[in-house]
């Protein structure tokens, strides 16, 4: 089953070639994401391109309804999943700037209920990603445990005897339960419910007016329904009660309502830019180390140039917010399956627009070693099998491709069907590791696979796409 946790593993990714710059037409738009939407296979897509906070593109792809013949329009209302961290992380640091938290406070000294081993966990910890308790969607009963009503005291409840994955503050690892507790802390601080502050804080000032925290009993204009795919068939998505996902992933929205939020990301409406800045900065380690995540928001780059990103991942629906903010550029891709991860689309469409910022195109060359092919086929398949464990990578990759993902991502991709073809594309050094293509058939689907790998043997790193 997928979770609302952050899609980093499974990515289809669109490549174009590298153009001079040029202005695209609403067609050519239109053509490029059409042509890859028939290829993903999902029942319905809603994408948006904003350029300096404008929307110059938006459009529906598909079904938001299989049943009832509904046509997906810009309009439908998704389940963003872990998109709706960036807006938790918003309204943290909106209660800091206004002194009434602060990033290094302990969070016990405002959730005094908390279990005292936490004592040492601090509000910056949990913003991101280093403090070391538990994520509850990595509970090897999770499955199980999603489908019973819960309370954000109850997700506490289940994880406070776990052990931690690291000290407070001295590793990273993607953590929904934090981001439950961020939920909270603003509900005590700011003396109401988290969907009220939401609204009161960030959609109203916005007029977001399509932008909600999920409740099953509201009735909601648009909303589009969540598919999975088993087997190569398309069902409805697997039910997930929505207190668990909370202020870690329970929002719902549009493609133009994510464009007015992120416009409000180039002024000071939200918060300060030096504010922003600092959520956009990479987390360092004790040890030096950094990680491609700052306060709410995934960082990556894309040819030098700076990407602030965030994706989720929830049962029925997948989505993405990708910007690059010194090109004044935003794609939004939500898509109504679980099972078709809009990343690489988005990354696709955005060198698409911009080919200054477009993915590198594969070149095929002849295998000059089967071995190595074997060996990464073979990894392929344990994959698949729950059988990829952290031994098979780097330590510091253990950290990022956890067994968690790992899981979700074997899951998206036996939906796929059996596996077929594993055919060798390309390879490449790089430096401390080899860096192996491949184009890889599920049902009828195909994906391409990157693997590097250090001198030892050992996964650096892994990437899929189509």
């Amino acid at each position: 089953m997928s979770s609302f946790a952050c899609t980093l593993l499974a990515a289809l990714v669109a490549f174009v070639p590298t153009l001079p710059a040029q202005e695209r037409s609403e067609q050519d738009t239109d053509a490029f994401v059409r042509e890859r939407f028939e290829a993903m296979g999902a029942p319905g897509m809603s994408v948006a391109v904003v350029r300096g906070g404008q929307v110059v593109f938006a459009k529906g792809y598909g079904s938001a309804d299989l049943e009832n013949d509904v046509a997906m329009t810009p309009e439908h209302v998704f389940r963003i999943g872990s998109v709706t961290k960036p807006f938790t992380a918003t309204m943290v640091m909106q209660l800091v700037n206004e002194g009434k938290l602060r990033l290094d406070q302990p969070v016990r000294e405002v959730l005094p209920e908390l279990p005292k081993g936490w004592a040492a966990v601090t509000v910056r910890q949990l913003l991101d990603h280093t403090s070391g308790i538990k994520s509850c969607t990595g509970l090897p009963n999770f499955g199980e445990l999603s489908r019973r009503p819960v309370t954000p005291a109850g997700i506490v409840a289940t994880v406070q005897d776990e052990p931690f994955d690291f000290e407070p503050g001295t590793g990273w690892a993607y953590n929904n339960t934090g981001y439950v507790i961020l939920g909270m802390l603003v509900e005590k601080v700011d003396g109401r419910s988290f969907a009220e502050s939401l609204r009161e804080r960030v959609t109203r000032p916005l007029g977001m007016d399509q932008t909600f925290f999920v409740s099953e009993a509201d009735i909601v204009s648009k909303r589009a329904r969540g598919y999975s795919l088993r087997d190569g068939a398309t069902s409805h998505a697997e039910y997930l009660d929505m207190g668990w996902p909370f202020s870690a992933g329970a929002m719902e929205s549009t493609v133009l309502d994510l464009a007015k939020w992120d416009a409000a990301l180039y002024g000071d409406k939200l918060l300060p830019q030096d504010t922003l800045e600092a959520m956009w900065s990479r987390t360092r380690l004790p040890n030096g180390d950094e990680r491609g995540y700052g306060l709410g928001w995934a960082l990556a780059e894309a040819n030098g140039a700076r990407i602030v990103q965030h994706s989720g991942g929830i049962p029925g629906f997948l989505s993405v917010v990708r910007r690059a903010p010194e090109k004044r550029l935003t794609v939004i891709v939500l898509v109504n399956s679980d099972s078709v991860p809009p990343e690489g689309l988005a990354e696709g469409l955005m060198g698409f627009i911009d080919p200054s910022l477009a993915p590198p195109v594969p070149v095929a060359e002849i295998d000059t070693d089967p071995e190595a092919t074997a060996r990464d086929r073979q990894m392929f398949v344990d994959l698949l099998g729950d059988r990829l464990d952290d031994a098979a990578f780097m330590e510091e990759a253990a950290k990022v491709i956890t067994s968690e993902r790992r899981r979700e991502t074997a899951a998206q991709f036996r939906r796929l069907g059996e596996l077929g073809a594993f055919e060798f594309l390309s390879a490449r050094s790089a430096p401390g590791a080899t860096v192996r293509e491949y184009r890889v058939t599920l049902g009828k689907t195909r994906l391409k696979v990157t693997v590097a790998r250090e001198p030892g043997g050992r996964i650096a790193g892994l990437k899929f796409g189509a």
